[in-house]
């Protein structure tokens, strides 16, 4: 008897060979993070009429482990304008970046080099990414293309900084890759990081020159950038700080503070009411008088 299935155009119920097996390398912990249309398409080889290949795709907003990183691959293999980098900034920025790859980001770099960082961050971001470079340098105008834009200008003029936002809209990324001189860093920081998105990214890089005097730094210099970090590790716990200190807009806005050689990440987003409760049954292996081992106020 003729399959009806077959007949009508429809996929067969008879299981292909291959599909049993790809269906259980998909429970795999390797194979978890392949999208749910990837999924669907290795089931869709249950039909033997069909032909052709399957894709695996891999999503674009979890970065698979093991894997090279797509951002230290485009690096590696760059032919376009040169990009200096240090080789070890390039797993913070896929850690705090891949989340806003392929949506429609707006990234404002502070220097642009010899302009390749720009074409990376295009690359990297893709088609949907607007890029709005600063520098202080005019020939750095040429390095606009389709979604790169130049501004030339002082870092630490926040009139023009603010034009810039004026003109472009609320930032996601920040990426302070300018002069690296400490009150420039600084000016740039108060007026930009209050003004970036709700959910945004701000990155200050090349933070050893907080450590030398021509660029205004110094080990524990109070006027140094990683000395105001400090300052700020307290603000973002000042809800804890038993009135010895306000909260403040930072403390609100601010989720987490991530320090790496060279390097400060500020992310943000809003807290729901902070509190830590206590969920589950208790156990009889513990005494009726255990509270935990940490304080709750």
């Amino acid at each position: 008897m003729a399959d009806s299935n077959k007949s009508l155009g429809r996929p067969s119920t008879v299981p292909h060979p291959a599909a049993s097996t790809l269906l259980q390398r998909l429970e795999r912990p390797r194979f978890r993070d392949l999208t749910t249309t990837s999924q669907q398409a290795v089931a869709g080889l249950a039909a033997p009429a069909m032909s052709g290949s399957v894709t695996f795709t891999r999503n674009p907003m979890r970065p698979h482990k093991g894997s090279c990183m797509s951002l230290w691959s485009d690096f590696q293999t760059n032919t376009k304008r040169p990009i200096h980098k240090w080789k070890h900034y390039f797993p913070a920025y896929e850690r705090h970046f891949s989340r806003f790859v392929n949506t429609d980001v707006l990234m404002v770099e502070i220097g642009c080099g010899e302009g390749g960082s720009l074409q990376m961050w295009k690359r990297y971001l893709g088609p949907h990414a607007r890029i709005v470079g600063i520098d202080i340098n005019p020939a750095c105008q040429a390095f606009a293309e389709d979604q790169i834009d130049v501004r030339i200008g002082d870092q630490s003029d926040q009139a023009f900084l603010a034009e810039v936002l004026a003109e472009f809209g609320t930032p996601d990324i920040v990426l302070d890759d300018g002069s690296h001189v400490m009150s420039h860093i600084q000016a740039s920081f108060d007026l930009l990081y209050p003004q970036i998105a709700k959910n945004g990214v701000y990155m200050v890089e090349d933070l050893h020159t907080a450590y030398w005097d021509e660029f205004e730094g110094g080990l524990k210099r109070k006027s140094s950038f990683i000395e105001h970090c400090k300052d700020l590790v307290d603000e973002l716990n000042a809800d804890h700080a038993r009135n010895a200190l306000e909260p403040t807009e930072f403390t609100r806005s601010t989720l987490s503070m991530h320090f790496y050689d060279s390097i400060v990440v500020f992310e943000k987003g809003r807290h729901t009411q902070k509190a830590a409760p206590k969920i589950g049954s208790r156990t009889s292996a513990l005494p009726q008088n255990f509270t935990g081992f940490w304080p709750k106020t």
